[in-house]
């Protein structure tokens, strides 16, 4: 309901701006019918009792995030980046959204080989926080880890990977720059090299032996805590 009533209020303040004649209506419609008629429209028998369909955002590009990012710095606020590259499982993917919703990331940065954003299942999964945080697929995450390290956005990044004696516990609290990209990777492949070398440093978490590793969602979760619990104040 409350996500409901978000997106209400969004997208009537989104036709205020654009001197909409009717800003009390959202601009959706909400219809009722019998689950066997949704069923026939969706094709499959549901159990979730409910349907939506809509436009995927296509105004988020990376021009947009640029833009994004430096009203952000220029406003001296902090700025919270989850870097997802090549993330190949949906139901994966819509976990780390709900993760970086939950943490207060800014906004989450997929590679161009990162599966879909907004397929049925990542929604599903991100129980709906995916229409919380924006979302935006760059051409080269490497050149985008980059650019965001150089000055006018002074960006630090943190490459989780497991070749690495550099432990979160290392960082104390406090001493975290307040504008931090945190990069998650492959599910069997981890972090592409190309990305792995644009970031500022290489991290994981301690974890005890005989566990060779996490999966990609719980080690987003414990980072981004982590992270965000290590900024300076």
């Amino acid at each position: 309901v409350r996500l409901l009533n978000d997106m209400e209020e969004a997208m009537r303040i989104r036709r205020e701006k654009r001197g909409g004649q009717n800003s009390n209506h959202p601009g959706f419609k909400v219809l009722i019918g019998s689950e066997s008629v949704l069923s026939k429209v969706a094709g499959f028998p549901i159990a979730r009792g409910a349907l939506a369909c809509g436009i995927v955002p296509t105004d988020r590009d990376e021009a947009w995030l640029n833009s994004f990012l430096q009203t952000k710095i220029q406003k001296s606020e902090p700025v919270r980046i989850l870097a997802l590259d090549g993330i190949c499982d949906n139901a994966n993917l819509g976990s780390m959204i709900r993760c970086a919703s939950a943490f207060g990331v800014n906004v989450v940065v997929v590679s161009q080989d990162t599966c879909d954003c907004w397929y049925r299942r990542t929604i599903r999964v991100s129980m709906g926080h995916i229409f919380r945080i924006p979302i935006v697929r760059v051409n080269n995450l490497a050149a985008a880890v980059s650019k965001w390290t150089s000055p006018g956005f002074n960006v630090t990044s943190y490459a989780a990977v497991l070749e690495t004696d550099y432990l979160l516990s290392d960082i104390k609290h406090g001493d975290l720059p307040k504008s931090w990209c945190c990069i998650m990777g492959n599910e069997g492949n981890g972090i592409s090299l190309s990305v792995r070398e644009a970031a500022t440093h290489k991290l994981r978490i301690q974890i005890e032996s005989g566990v060779d590793s996490l999966s990609v969602p719980v080690a987003t979760g414990i980072l981004l805590n982590g992270l965000r619990e290590r900024e300076a104040k």
